[in-house]
């Protein structure tokens, strides 16, 4: 039987908890001398640069629970396009769209579980039609999605993965009227839906983890500013950051901040309280991109059992890789995030299981070979049916325990139960 990671977690507080301080990591572009991909722990950390390039490095996402693979955009020149790169967390990339094989591929998104892509094919049609693509992450299974109409004159920019994999949001610049709007679309493909009530020139979107958050900017008179709205795109708000530069918003795993370019750096901003949780200031020429993600290697791991209720969450997994004693780590199942994140709390017990336990939040977890099985469950939650979790719905699961994670998007039946086929 095969070694696996046994977790045992008693949650006796409200549903939706989140990290005290801001976790995992930020990867980003900017342009200097050349243009440069940093990491910055999101917490406390120094930027540490990940890769320098004489090459456009352009856009850069990351599967939220894992982080092993970031997508960029990178091209030669203007002239000359490489394609769609993955860039690992120690600088080697992989290509996976090639520009000899795909006219002029760009601003890839990456989906939740890190399983697939999507990206543009820039001015690709007989008329120049920008058409959208969605592909295995290793660049097999390519399969065209959309293409603007002919004579629309109208470009696509930022597709982003909704949490569950469903669906993608992006942004459509009209050339002719001069202004974006962002759109929802089927990941199988039909006719863009646009969401509507959104601010003039809504354009590069990002999707909280947890399904509840959009994100976006807005152009006004050469300024950008960030707002934030339902993941419907109802009840839009100016987040104010001071200054005119605001770009590239993108999500905390747990949903509860967002990270955005400024023109001095990054904000690290709380979603409910729009309060700068951590500023990293520095000076570039223009971001260029910017994704969140917890840094984990993906397990060998998935999911067998899953229950979902107004009161407990319950999951048995197959097999999750032990890992070295973490800082930190995080459940999210749907809408509910459950956070294990003061680094006091973990304890190695004679290397034969890792422990978590926080006496005031009546909060346990146990970590260890057992049985041949793992499980997590949280009890004598407060969760509303339809906000924090959805029966009858495909939705994202992640578990992490700091270098680890299993990460699967699983449909839930009426009673919000899942089961893995035999």
């Amino acid at each position: 039987m095969k070694n696996v990671l046994f977790a045992c977690i008693s949650v006796c507080i409200i549903a939706h908890l989140c990290y005290a301080v801001p976790k995992g990591y930020i990867t980003y572009i900017i342009l200097k001398a050349s243009f440069e991909a940093l990491e910055l722990q999101a917490e406390n950390g120094t930027p540490q640069l990940v890769r320098l390039s004489g090459e456009y490095i352009s856009g850069v996402d990351a599967a939220p629970f894992l982080g092993n693979k970031q997508v960029i955009y990178e091209a030669g020149s203007q002239k000359q396009k490489n394609g769609i790169k993955i860039l690992g967390r120690t600088g080697d990339v992989v290509m996976v769209v090639s520009a000899a094989d795909v006219t002029d591929p760009r601003d890839p998104g990456i989906s939740f579980d890190g399983t697939r892509i999507v990206y543009v094919s820039r001015n690709a049609g007989t008329s120049d039609e920008d058409i959208l693509h969605v592909a295995r992450v290793t660049g097999e299974d390519d399969a065209i999605i959309y293409t603007t109409p002919p004579g629309k004159d109208s470009d696509i920019y930022r597709p982003r993965f909704t949490p569950d994999g469903s669906s993608l949001v992006f942004d459509l610049y009209d050339l002719n009227e001069g202004y974006h709007a962002l759109y929802r679309i089927p990941v199988t493909g039909g006719v863009p839906q646009k969401l509507e009530g959104l601010p003039y020139n809504s354009q590069e979107p990002a999707l909280s983890p947890d399904g509840t958050w959009l994100a976006f900017t807005i152009k006004s008179n050469n300024a950008y500013y960030v707002f934030i709205a339902h993941a419907d795109g109802t009840n839009p708000r100016q987040v104010n950051l001071g200054g005119d530069y605001a770009r590239y918003p993108a999500f905390s795993p747990d949903s509860v901040y967002f990270a955005v370019f400024t023109q001095n750096g990054i904000n690290i901003v709380n979603t409910k309280t729009f309060a700068v949780a951590r500023r990293v200031n520095f000076n570039h020429s223009g971001g260029y991109g910017l994704c969140w993600h917890l840094g984990a290697s993906k397990s060998a791991g998935e999911i067998a059992k899953l229950k979902i209720s107004r009161k407990s969450v319950s999951i048995k997994t197959q097999q999750l890789l032990p890992p070295a004693l973490p800082s930190y780590g995080l459940t999210l199942v749907d809408g509910v995030a459950l956070p294990f994140d003061d680094p006091a709390l973990w304890i190695n017990k004679k290397d034969k299981k890792i422990m978590y336990n926080n006496k005031a939040l009546k909060q346990k977890a146990t970590i260890g070979v057992k049985n041949g099985k793992g499980s997590v469950s949280a009890k004598k939650l407060q969760l509303v049916e339809g906000t924090d979790y959805h029966p009858e719905r495909t939705v994202p699961v992640g578990i992490n325990m700091g270098d680890v994670s299993i990460v699967e998007i699983i449909p839930l039946d009426s009673k919000g139960r899942y089961t893995a086929p035999k």
